[in-house]
């Protein structure tokens, strides 16, 4: 199945349509402290080798960071002390900016195998999506309740999922250590947008004296049309802004290696057919060159 042009991901969580409650999700502190431990032991457990996190104390500190608050006025501050309690240092050249491309992103992060992007990280982990809300009323968090999420910011400008990932945000850009990696969708005709999240909350926290250079890459989902390149005015302005920091900066169109992996969901597409060497055997459909394909990529990285 193909997506539409118009079904684009807007924001750094994905929301499901398929969702059976209303408010925060359920049982999230249960979730929270399983993430928690799944991610050290699992995902990414040589990072924490010697310096196991207190999955208990993350999961609580979560919680306080926003109940009993205002619904719309819950201040990116009060997430400090849990980014703090779920930090992890950055490895040099793997960050993952991201606009516009969630599926994309987590595709070919790999669990952060490939590249780290924030939903990779343990503070960002645990929260991808997810949805929360605080009330001043007992018990403090939103539940079966409809209630602003990061979606609403125009009638509730600080609810705490926008809040929350604010912060999350500007820590993981200042986090940043060698190249990093700008991933758009070229299926707009305006990928970079000056008040995007990402142009507001992390190109800013870019630090030049750690960050050394930028890759732009330029995606779009197997059959959807390209409106976009690398000339084009918006990635222009984003390449000045970067380079107005001091920051060398290259953009790729269509990068091979990210579009090989997203035709693992599409392999019955005409660019993704003609990805295929006309060299392979016949009996070798293009849905098992993909599939091959993508299971080598797993294990290689």
């Amino acid at each position: 199945m193909l997506f539409p042009v118009s079904f684009i991901f807007i924001s750094h969580i994905y929301l499901s349509s398929a969702a059976c409650y209303v408010g925060t999700t359920p049982h999230i502190r249960s979730l929270l402290f399983g993430r928690c431990l799944e991610y050290q032991t699992r995902v990414q457990p040589s990072i924490f080798c010697n310096q196991t996190r207190n999955c208990t104390l993350i999961a609580d500190q979560f919680l306080e960071s926003f109940r009993y608050q205002e619904t719309c006025n819950v201040s990116s501050l009060r997430f400090k002390q849990y980014l703090e309690l779920a930090h992890q240092d950055m490895a040099p050249d793997m960050t993952l900016f991201w606009e516009n491309v969630y599926l994309a992103v987590k595709m070919y992060s790999n669990n952060g195998k490939r590249l780290m992007p924030i939903s990779d990280t343990l503070y960002g982990y645990l929260l991808d999506d997810t949805f929360f809300c605080a009330t001043t009323e007992a018990p403090g968090i939103i539940f079966n309740q409809t209630c602003p999420g990061f979606f609403d910011t125009k009638t509730c400008p600080q609810n705490a999922e926008y809040s929350f990932w604010i912060a999350a945000s500007q820590k993981y850009a200042a986090s940043a250590v060698g190249k990093v990696h700008i991933m758009l969708n070229s299926s707009l005709e305006t990928p970079f947008v000056n008040d995007s999240f990402f142009a507001t909350w992390e190109l800013p926290n870019i630090n030049p004296q750690t960050v050394t250079s930028a890759e732009i890459l330029l995606v779009h989902y197997p059959g959807q049309s390209v409106r976009s390149k690398c000339s084009s005015t918006s990635i222009t302005e984003l390449k000045n802004k970067l380079q107005g920091k001091g920051i060398p900066t290259v953009c790729h169109d269509s990068p091979r290696r990210v579009q090989l992996v997203l035709c693992g969901d599409y392999p019955d597409t005409e660019e993704c057919m003609s990805l295929v060497s006309s060299s392979s055997p016949r009996h070798i459909t293009p849905s098992l060159i993909f599939f091959l394909y993508s299971l080598l990529l797993y294990y290689l990285f």
